[in-house]
């Protein structure tokens, strides 16, 4: 699974404030959770197959958290190239054919949060096996965290603030 973790450090005495939790759950709702949306949807911008994107709370105690999660058919596909994959070899199954261009230029790159068309050039091939090189990690949820976490740091800190006046 995708997943990300952004965390501050509040003190509990500023937590015992019923007015800065509830100011904090609703930043989390309308401003943190969409923003982190965003983000990953703009990651998948030029995929034919985009998954849909979730967002989920959790509030207890002391811990209120966001949760930004692919969802649908195209969710695995995500998470894999999120974490890349290894050289690994594709066998023809219950297609009577393997098929694919020699030429391919990936929609992703690792560590860049937007994302183009994938491009196929060259012949078509119809081997029995390949042997697929595997590729990179795009790590589009650690990019993600580490961008987010200057944003998210000032927007509890503002909301804070707000919520004690």
């Amino acid at each position: 699974m995708v997943a990300i973790r952004v965390n501050v450090t509040v003190p509990k005495e500023v937590l015992n404030s019923q007015a800065v939790v509830e100011a904090l759950k609703r930043m989390l709702r309308t401003q943190t959770a969409p923003d982190l949306r965003q983000m990953f949807q703009g990651t998948t911008e030029g995929w034919k197959s985009r998954p849909g994107w979730f967002q989920r709370y959790e509030f207890q105690t002391g811990r209120l958290s966001a949760f930004v999660f692919p969802t649908g058919n195209a969710a695995s596909t995500y998470a894999l190239v999120n974490a890349g994959s290894p050289p690994h070899t594709i066998r023809r199954r219950r297609s009577p054919t393997l098929r694919f261009q020699t030429g391919y230029r990936p929609a992703t790159t690792p560590r860049v949060l937007t994302s183009r068309a994938a491009a196929r050039s060259g012949e078509v091939i119809t081997p029995t096996q390949v042997r697929h090189p595997g590729f990179e990690a795009r790590e589009f949820d650690a990019t993600i965290a580490e961008r987010y976490q200057p944003v998210f740091e000032f927007d509890v800190q503002n909301t804070i603030n707000k919520a004690a006046r």
